[in-house]
């Protein structure tokens, strides 16, 4: 609604980049809740409430993502969400040691695909407010000490609310 609102033009190319598969739009908890901590009965009213903003917005999920506010989820979530359609979603990936964070494998539980979002990469978008010109120097400098030679993915995540409305001019 924000984009919508203040940005009718810019909302306008964010509807054509969903409809051309060049943007993929993810499903979430209508109000953000964090979903653990809400009743099951209550995280299906809140996926199908999303779903219903997005076609009143005119856009509509394009992926099997779903993005769980706050990154907060539960065994139990990760199922629910699984059995609402979805298949896979992305985590932050600060739970677990430096050492021993999968960045060469995507996880799986309850039959939900893991992607880890880099916390330490995503973090210079969304707190440091780096430009992507300095963002691909340090990454030209600090990734080879993080994954040698091997192949590795690194996720830029956050959500939609990032830009524009928590930091201005974003």
């Amino acid at each position: 609604e924000f984009w919508q609102k203040h940005y009718p033009g810019t909302f306008g190319y964010f509807q054509s980049a969903c409809a051309a598969g060049k943007l993929e739009l993810l499903g979430t908890a209508r109000e953000h809740p964090i979903i653990p901590l809400i009743p099951i009965a209550e995280t299906r009213k809140q996926i199908r409430f999303d779903e219903e903003h997005k076609i009143r917005l005119g856009i509509r999920r394009n992926s099997s993502g779903f993005w769980f506010p706050e990154a907060a989820f539960s065994h139990d979530t990760l199922s629910e969400v699984r059995r609402a359609g979805y298949g896979w979603t992305v985590l932050d990936d600060n739970s677990f040691p430096h050492h021993e964070k999968p960045y060469d494998y995507i996880l799986v539980c309850r039959d939900m695909r893991i992607l880890l979002r880099s916390w330490h990469w995503s973090r210079y978008l969304w707190a440091d407010h780096i430009d992507f010109g300095t963002l691909k120097e340090k990454m030209r400098s600090e990734l080879p000490s993080w994954i040698s030679a091997r192949r590795a993915y690194i996720i830029f995540a956050m959500d939609g609310e990032t830009f524009g409305e928590h930091v201005e001019g974003f």
